[in-house]
């Protein structure tokens, strides 16, 4: 659905519907669909064929691509969506476990994979940074199914992080 954003307001009195699929760039198989580092992009996840796909609008097709950070992406694990701070850090887990990037003053990304090395096979479902304090330190919120994981620290590399999970089980009787 396509329609005019006015003060603020989506306007559906003249919008236009379209459905994309094959024609379009899109592979025949389970997808599901993110916005990328810009917040304007869109991503398409294609489980199957185990490869990305975002969407150009000047040609309105899904075109086949490779993530940033394709290196490190284990399709067979769970990840979860990024986080940007407005430091310019990307908070994510790609499967091979969680991790930070920026871009460095060459534009190239830098990755960070030590800080969260304890955490490589836990499954976290997204993350919630804070903006530094003026010491570098920070707190990260790292939600999963076996609890909520808390980091405070400078995102040193490399780190021995204490994590603890305050809530993990309760049980009335």
């Amino acid at each position: 659905m396509i329609s005019k954003n006015i003060d603020g307001k989506l306007d559906l009195k003249d919008f236009e519907y379209i459905t994309y699929g094959e024609s379009e760039g899109l592979p025949k198989s389970a997808v599901s669909i993110s916005g990328g580092e810009d917040e304007d992009e869109v991503w398409i996840w294609a489980f199957f064929e185990k490869e990305t796909y975002p969407f150009n609008e000047g040609t309105q097709h899904f075109e086949k691509k490779k993530f940033f950070f394709d290196e490190f992406l284990d399709w067979d694990k769970e990840g979860s969506g990024g986080d940007k701070t407005k430091d310019g850090k990307i908070w994510f887990h790609a499967g091979s476990g969680v991790m930070i990037t920026e871009k460095n003053k060459n534009g190239e990304y830098e990755f960070n994979t030590d800080t969260f090395k304890e955490l490589k096979n836990t499954v976290i479902l997204n993350s919630n940074p804070s903006y530094p304090k003026p010491d570098r330190s920070r707190v990260g919120w790292l939600p999963g199914p076996y609890g909520v994981f808390r980091y405070e620290g400078a995102l040193e590399k490399p780190s021995f992080p204490k994590f603890q999970v305050a809530i993990r089980k309760m049980t009335i009787t």
